[in-house]
């Protein structure tokens, strides 16, 4: 769950490599940060991750991404297509996967939808963190 076994967090941009950019990319946070972000789905994926996504992706968000793009690719990065905005709320470690248990599942999540859409969440963002997925899970 987040916020138990790792921080909640938004994901704004992948890359491989390009470690280089990591003060140049803290230097352009102000970008994105202090931002209202809203989600207004909720999405089990292939992965057995549970995450909240939003319909689009917010425009000071996709600007900070292309320039983020760029100053990784100065720097040797190879930054990974993002089309989506989301942040990961839990990843599922054992399942039941018996029918009963996913159409339950799947139930659960069709009436988080419902509700999602007649009120998203929304959070301000309290900073943003520039560096590993590693270095961010053992903060």
């Amino acid at each position: 769950m987040a916020r138990r076994d790792f921080p909640h967090h938004v994901t704004i941009q992948v890359a491989a490599g390009g470690h280089e950019a990591q003060s140049e990319l803290e230097s352009g946070v102000d970008y994105v940060d202090s931002h209202l972000l809203t989600f207004n789905r909720l999405v089990l994926d292939g992965g057995g991750n549970i995450v909240l996504m939003n319909e689009g992706v917010p425009a000071a968000v996709s600007e900070w991404r292309g320039w983020a793009t760029q100053v990784m690719t100065e720097h040797d990065g190879v930054p990974k297509p993002l089309p989506i905005f989301h942040s990961t709320v839990a990843r599922i470690q054992r399942f039941n996967y018996s029918i009963a248990a996913a159409v339950w599942l799947t139930k659960v999540v069709e009436d988080w939808n419902v509700l999602l859409q007649k009120r998203p969440l929304e959070f301000v963002s309290q900073g943003t963190f520039v560096g590993t997925t590693y270095d961010l899970l053992t903060t």
